[in-house]
């Protein structure tokens, strides 16, 4: 018991140091951008929910509640989502309801092979304050395995805005680092940029995720 306090210490440090460094950076401002290749098994479902807020409007934030679950199609995996988010910008408040499906690709399944794989995103994103929807975004996720404990994640994309009727192209790339070498295999250090070719500022951030808050389910 003593062991694994210390390593669950020594890996909060960790995490508070990689932050730390981080800083400056401009917060993303929810769960994560950058999505892997990797697609569970039919069956199985998961639920997550979220808090998150800036660093330069401390008053602004979201809230977010998410569930997926992976069905089979036509002997092919297929994971399908949704998620309620409710935002506060300047004082207003917006809500929205996110459509979400993931696929992997056959012949570059990352789960088959797990060393390189790529997956096939699409969302839609309906809001439930205006009525109307808002955004659609397609992506390719490319995941690759370095080692046991290092996967680097590169994503390219294209997201449509409604409201502007503007088109953009999106990019990202992220890191996921196990610290099983710290005894404390179920936490893992997560680092990722992103943006599109219409901002000239990217985005980034770094959280601890933790295995051990997440449910996940088969049915």
């Amino acid at each position: 018991m003593a062991e694994r306090a210390r390593t669950a210490v020594l890996a909060g440090i960790v995490c508070a140091i990689a932050s730390i460094a981080f800083h400056s950076a401009n917060a993303a401002g929810g769960a994560f951008f950058v999505d892997d290749a990797a697609v569970d098994s039919p069956g199985k479902c998961k639920a997550e929910s979220w808090l998150a807020a800036s660093d330069h409007a401390p008053s602004n934030g979201v809230a977010v509640v998410a569930s997926n679950c992976t069905v089979g199609f036509l002997n092919h995996r297929v994971e399908v989502g949704s998620s309620f988010a409710r935002t506060r910008t300047d004082g207003a408040y917006v809500s929205g309801v996110t459509l979400k499906g993931k696929t992997p690709i056959p012949g570059v399944d990352f789960n088959a092979n797990s060393k390189f794989g790529v997956a096939l995103v699409g969302s839609i994103t309906y809001d439930v304050t205006a009525e109307r929807y808002s955004t659609g975004f397609i992506a390719l996720p490319v995941s690759i395995r370095i080692s046991e404990t290092l996967v680097l994640l590169v994503n390219v994309g294209h997201s449509h805005d409604q409201y502007a009727n503007l088109s953009s192209t999106t990019w990202g790339a992220a890191f996921e680092l196990n610290l099983k070498p710290l005894g404390y295999e179920r936490l893992t250090l997560i680092a990722e940029i992103f943006g599109n070719d219409r901002e000239r500022d990217p985005r980034t951030q770094l959280v601890c995720d933790s295995l051990q808050s997440k449910r996940s389910i088969s049915i």
